[in-house]
């Protein structure tokens, strides 16, 4: 077995914890986070851990073999509290198109905390490192298996049906707003920043507002029912909705032509 796969094999099998054991794997996760977000992936070396954290190299090394099987369980530990602090922010909204709506808002100002800072840092660095790169590519494929089912969940709940789509726009707008933060530091320009969220956020919204049209439109039909209507009622509920489809269609194109003429 290659260095590389054991350090991933490795990264499987976390020892049995004790109460204590799991107080010191906490620390040693926080601590780790702590210095990657703010010093940097070469600069987070198992001794700069140690000393963060007050912890021995013996307890160190009986949690985590290898600073690849470290940095794994940080990635995932990383992308667990990104999880954790969307679902805390969306869950006090309470109605799925809001929630939606307020999607992209939520994940740029997680974008610039330590966690996703530095879940970025090991995301770039595994790009040069074998053992880090495969232990990363099997925690980022379970994330996205997660964010499939969970959206699938919420979506067979809450009467969506654009869930593939979604799927699709969710996993977009999280590349786009990694890739701004990363760059951010190097563009330095607040307004320009602003501006590029704005069009994810208009873009987004478009999205979640043709949703929630398709969806007043299913719990109309369902309802009411086609035996209690005349063709008349019937005429005018289509225009309705056909209007305000054309007007959404019509404000979106306008609002492209906008931004492409600045």
């Amino acid at each position: 077995m290659s260095s590389s796969a054991a350090s991933a094999a490795a990264a499987r099998t976390a020892p049995s914890l004790t109460r204590r054991g799991s107080e010191t794997r906490k620390a040693l996760l926080d601590s780790t986070i702590t210095l990657i977000a703010s010093k940097g992936y070469a600069a987070t070396t198992t001794q700069a851990v140690l000393d963060h954290s007050g912890i021995s190299r013996g307890s160190l090394l009986h949690q985590f073999k290898t600073r690849d099987v470290l940095m794994v369980a940080v990635a995932e530990e990383a992308m667990e509290r990104m999880f954790d602090a969307v679902r805390e922010k969306l869950s006090a909204v309470g109605d799925p198109i809001d929630a939606m709506r307020r999607y992209p808002s939520v994940l740029w100002e997680m974008q610039n905390e330590h966690p996703a800072r530095a879940f970025a840092e090991l995301q770039l660095a595994s790009r040069w490192e074998d053992g880090l790169q495969l232990g990363l590519r099997r925690s980022v494929k379970a994330v996205n298996e997660r964010i499939s089912r969970e959206l699938h969940e919420i979506a067979q709940a809450n009467g969506l049906r654009s869930v593939d789509k979604l799927i699709v726009e969710v996993r977009a707008l999280i590349s786009a707003m990694q890739g701004l933060a990363v760059s951010s530091a190097l563009i330095a320009d607040e307004q320009k920043i602003q501006e590029v969220l704005d069009a994810l956020e208009s873009h987004y919204g478009d999205f979640a507002a043709a949703e929630s049209l398709r969806q007043e439109w299913d719990t109309f039909v369902t309802q009411i029912g086609g035996d209690l209507f005349s063709t008349f009622d019937w005429c005018a509920l289509w225009w309705k909705h056909y209007g305000a489809d054309r007007r959404l269609h019509l404000t979106t194109r306008w609002r492209r032509r906008v931004t492409s003429s600045r």
